[in-house]
Parts: structure tokens; sequence; C-alpha cells
């Protein structure tokens, strides 16, 4: 966090981040670089790709997190292929948290959906619909609710000597979480047997 006592406040990201595609063992190795004197070149980011089991770059990316990337996909080239820009902010944006038109949209349940969502769906949870509809005072009383449920289930579940096992997810040998199936499948037929309350 930036500027806490005087100027605007903003969240710096800095330092090197790995991705890999665990598929193909191509990883690309990001920098998220430190901004300037008074925050010039804020949000910059840059990074290089690499096939599997190699140092050799083959493409570089460049740009800033909040507002797009490039990407050189032939380093004996200086052209730039645009991989993603942001989009506008809606009308009254720093009324709903700075939220773009798609993050604003993200918690909508839309008739099409409806039906499919497993009762687990964070856009069940009634707190933070009250908080989208103004509500404060009863999101608060809903998320201490929720709040005091979880801690009875977990205590429940080790007077039981049980553990909580996610669903739809298990760890690798190398700690990492890989998706193993069946909510798709689940969804489609709207079968959620076994969830638990959590609303």
């Amino acid at each position: 966090m930036r500027n806490l006592i005087v100027g605007e406040k903003y969240l710096a990201h800095e330092g090197e981040m790995v991705i890999t595609d665990v598929n193909s063992g191509y990883r690309v190795n990001i920098q998220f670089k430190e901004a300037g004197y008074w925050g010039a070149s804020r949000n910059g980011v840059s990074g290089t790709v690499h096939a599997s089991n190699s140092t050799k770059a083959v493409a570089r990316i460049d740009g800033s997190w909040h507002e797009g990337l490039n990407a050189q996909l032939n380093l004996s080239s200086s052209s730039l292929k645009v991989l993603w820009r942001a989009h506008a902010f809606p009308p009254n944006a720093h009324q709903y948290y700075g939220f773009t038109s798609f993050t604003i949209g993200l918690n909508e349940i839309t008739p099409d959906i409806a039906e499919y969502l497993p009762p687990t769906d964070s856009r069940l949870r009634p707190d933070q619909r009250a908080m989208e509809e103004g509500k404060i005072d009863i999101a608060d009383k809903e998320k201490e609710r929720l709040e005091v449920a979880q801690r009875q289930r977990r205590k429940q579940r080790e007077e039981r000597g049980e553990t909580w096992t996610p669903r739809w997810f298990e760890p690798t040998t190398d700690g990492e979480w890989v998706y193993k199936g069946g909510y798709w499948e689940a969804r489609a037929q709207k079968k959620w047997d076994g969830s638990e309350k959590l609303w």
C-alpha cells in the first residue's frame, strides 16, 4: 500500500511471478515493475515466455495489468500483438468500488443459469446480496450469522474426527490444487447431493 498518510492511496504490485501451463510445460516469467517517482509508470508488467525445460525466450509480453498487455510473438520482429485492452469504466464506477461492467455483472443470477447453480454458489450468499442492494445493516448481520455457522460446522467436524475435503479439487504432489472433474456433470444434471448448507 502506497501513500498511507499523504496522497492517493494505491496498491503496488511488485516482484516476480511464474505461471506454468501444466499440460504443455510452457511458462511465463512475469515481472511486476516498481512504479517510478510520483507513481510514474505505475502497474507496469513485462515477461518472457519459455518452452518446456528451456531457458531461451520464445515470446515476450509487456504492458500494464490495469490497462492492457501486448505480446511480441516473433522475437526477430518488432511487431506486437494486443492480447487484451481494458474497457472504459461504466458511469458512476466510484459508487461500485471501481468495478468494471464485467465485474459488476459477476454476481448477477440470470434466468438461464439460476436453476443450475449449486446451493453453495457464492452468488446465493444473503450477506452479499443485501450489500449489493444497499442494505448494509442486514448484510452485517447475515455475515456474522454465516461466520458463526461456519465455525460451528468446523467444530462439529473436529469433534467427529473428520477433516474437510474439497469436492471438485485435489492436491498434487507439489502442493498445487487441480480440478478433479465432476462439477459440470453435476451441474448439467442439477444434482448437488452431499452439498453442505452454507447459507
